[in-house]
């Protein structure tokens, strides 16, 4: 019997300690095993004095002539064995092949280079009562060695954590993805909007700077009549006008815009009026709007103070009228979506209502509807994040809460009550995941 050394001890101490932290470990051999053989001829009288010397060592790979192997036996299994006295009677000189044959049975074996997955698999499909039971490994060199079932366990642990890591990054990636392809349809949405005042202007711009140039050349060579003062004076009026009407739409796009976009992109908390920023999120939701049959309505009570993150807010709201107009009408489809928003009874929160009355979601959607990476839309492009990203702002950024009813035919209704003032330990952190 070769018991473990304290170098190997060491050696499993260390790599026990890098599972924990890692998921380095993908095959059997990246994980601690002890080097602990006995030929089929020994005695069980050795094996219990060896057994009793070294209380570390979980048991012993018996093998035969040929150094095949014959049998494993667990330390655990073979003291329990022998404090019972008739048996040490009939096995106690004896070599170990009766004793394998008739208590131990056939051992668990592991390829060294097994995955990590499919060797726990095995150990965890052996009876109950050989859940403790030490694995026997076996390395392409023809030596086998001891793993305890805890070392594979705790590696495929491990492992199932890392790769939980994994798509958790992914996962946050692909909203913070979709987060920026809503920002950034807006700024397309926007800035196709802001074309048409701009170019209108510059139009009218260049249309009074021909007519002051026109009347210079009149008055410089003393040809100016009364009618062709009182006719530039017209056209500057006119032109003044269009181009203030058209300056002002523009810019009112813009502040607008700002606004949102900033909220969004900041995420920092403020005092604002739900009416207005409700009003500025869904004006610059009206290029996204402007080539569909659907009309949006807006029903929310004055005076409304929040305290919160108006980003989030604007993430919602977003999301939830894009969703709608994709899902609940589809390009030929025309409606209606109606946001409502009002103080609850109580005064410190707010009901929040976006309501359409499209297609509906079948009842066997309803319960899935906010879970990540679901939609009835992937071969479209659909990430199945939407409305995901607003189950967790309504949840974790602004401390409300979220129910969704539907029926086929009959369009869908989102409730939501959020808090005015969004308390301190949710709001703290703004998450988008």
């Amino acid at each position: 019997m070769i018991p473990s050394s304290p170098s190997e001890a060491d050696s499993q101490s260390e790599t026990t300690g890098q599972l924990e932290t890692s998921a380095a470990a993908r095959v059997v051999s990246d994980l601690a095993s002890i080097e602990n053989t006995i030929a089929l001829n020994t005695t069980a009288r050795d094996v219990f004095k060896a057994f009793s010397a070294s209380a570390t060592v979980p048991g012993a790979v018996v093998l035969d002539a040929q150094g095949g192997l014959r049998g494993l036996i667990s330390r655990r299994r073979f003291m329990e064995i022998f404090s019972q006295p008739y048996r040490t009677e009939v096995y106690f000189s004896r070599p170990l092949e009766n004793l394998l044959r008739e208590e131990f049975g056939s051992p668990l074996c592991l390829n060294a280079q097994d995955s990590i997955d499919v060797a726990a698999e095995a150990a965890l499909a052996r009876e109950q009562h050989m859940f403790y039971e030490p694995i026997a490994v076996r390395h392409t060199e023809g030596r086998f060695t001891i793993l305890e079932p805890q070392q594979l366990l705790l590696a495929l642990a491990n492992q199932y954590k890392y790769q939980f890591r994994e798509l958790q990054a992914t996962k946050d990636s692909l909203v913070h993805s979709e987060k920026l392809a809503s920002l950034g349809g807006l700024v397309a949405g926007v800035a196709h909007e802001i074309n048409t005042p701009i170019g209108v202007s510059l139009s009218a711009a260049s249309y009074l700077a021909e007519q002051i140039d026109v009347f210079g050349k009149a008055l410089a060579t003393n040809q100016v009549r009364k009618a062709d003062l009182n006719e530039l004076v017209s056209n500057t009026q006119e032109a003044s006008g269009i181009i203030l009407r058209n300056m002002e739409r523009a810019a009112t796009l813009i502040s607008s815009f700002k606004q949102v976009a900033a909220d969004q992109t900041s995420e920092s908390r403020r005092i604002f009026d739900l009416k207005q920023s409700v009003g500025d999120i869904l004006f610059s939701l009206g290029p996204s709007l402007k080539h569909s049959a659907v009309n949006l309505h807006q029903f929310v009570d004055e005076g409304i103070e929040m305290d919160c993150y108006p980003g989030a807010l604007a993430q919602i709201l977003s999301n939830l009228v894009l969703n709608a107009l994709v899902h609940a009408f589809g390009p030929e489809r025309s409606g209606n979506i109606r946001i409502a928003a009002a103080l609850a009874a109580r005064g410190n929160a707010i009901t929040l209502t976006v309501e359409d009355d499209g297609v509906g979601i079948p009842a066997e959607n309803l319960p899935r509807v906010f879970d990540p990476f679901f939609t009835t839309r992937r071969n479209q492009g659909g990430t199945g994040l939407g409305l995901h990203i607003v189950h967790n702002l309504v949840y974790n950024t602004l401390g409300g809460s979220i129910k969704v009813f539907s029926a086929v035919g009959q369009g869908a209704r989102f409730e939501m009550r959020i808090p005015r003032v969004t308390p301190f330990q949710i709001g703290t952190k703004v998450s988008y995941i």
